[in-house]
């Protein structure tokens, strides 16, 4: 069971790792932001339940689990230009993990809403102070991000379902330390799975499974070299991406004056998105004040 404690003590993307390992890993920071979410201590007031999730299964790199997930990608629904590129990165695998499985209470459209808009998600980061990353929407499901420490790079939905998301990424890590970039790309399939507990309340699972690859050899060593690190940040930042999903859920239900707050203060986003954001809180928020006896909260402008 992962928990935090009134929203606070998760980390944010990439802090407090070793440079050594953020090197190797912007692949990895990328490709989790099909998911739109992480977060870091203290972003909403302490009147709020402890936040958990539950692992399920936890992350493997196994031989057997990884012909299972090739053989779950959807790539017979891809048109023949995606699947080009998703091929690009199965022909060269560098590293490959099935992340932890883990289950959290949420309403399905909060979660669905960022795997549709991560954007939105990244500008919350940026909102609270806990991130500098920057992530453009450019067309309907296609971002450039920007990390700000030399990590660049281009995210694309390539097939989005509410059951499964298959996301491609590519893009840079450029250091005044280094010869010249290093170049990598990878390839996540996201699979999402809804159902009521005893008590009808809205369970979320979902896994993910990850494919990376480095073109150069060089690179290619080193990242299978550190493999063992780079697994559990990949496996913690799929837990803080629950711990995060649900903490939006428990927010929408008691404390949605915070969303409504923090929805006026992105930028980078488009005001419809935020707008909807802000709609889908009121609807989740209103279909539990009966049960836990909350007013309805007002909403705050959108700007």
């Amino acid at each position: 069971m992962v928990q935090a404690t009134a929203f606070q003590g998760v980390r944010a993307p990439g802090a407090s790792r070793p440079p050594q390992v953020q090197r190797w890993t912007w692949t990895i920071r990328v490709a989790a932001l099909v998911l739109g979410v992480s977060c870091s201590a203290g972003l909403i007031a302490s009147d709020v339940p402890d936040i958990r999730v539950e692992t399920l299964n936890a992350g493997t790199s196994g031989r057997d689990e990884r012909k299972l997930a090739l053989q779950s990608l959807p790539l017979q629904r891809l048109t023949p230009e995606q699947r080009q590129k998703a091929n690009a990165v199965l022909q060269d695998v560098s590293l490959f993990r099935r992340l932890p499985k883990i289950r959290c209470e949420s309403d399905p459209r909060m979660h669905g809403y960022f795997c549709d808009h991560p954007d939105v998600a990244v500008s919350i980061w940026r909102a609270m102070g806990v991130s500098g990353l920057k992530m453009t929407k450019t067309a309907p499901g296609k971002y450039t991000c920007d990390a700000g420490d030399g990590t660049v790079g281009d995210m694309e939905v390539l097939y989005r379902t509410p059951s499964s998301s298959l996301v491609v990424c590519t893009g840079t890590f450029t250091s005044p330390l280094l010869p010249k970039p290093i170049k990598g790309a990878g390839l996540m399939h996201l699979q999402v799975t809804t159902q009521k507990d005893s008590l009808g309340n809205s369970l979320v699972t979902q896994q993910a499974d990850m494919f990376i690859s480095f073109p150069s050899q060089a690179v290619d060593f080193v990242a299978r070299t550190i493999a063992p690190v780079t697994n559990k940040i990949m496996d913690k930042n799929f837990e803080e991406v629950s711990l995060f999903l649900r903490m939006m859920d428990e927010a929408s239900q008691v404390r949605p004056d915070w969303i409504y707050e923090v929805s006026g203060q992105l930028d980078g986003v488009k005001k419809e998105d935020a707008g909807k954001l802000v709609e889908l809180t009121k609807s989740i928020h209103a279909a539990h004040a009966p049960q836990i006896g909350a007013q309805p909260a007002t909403t705050s402008a959108v700007r």
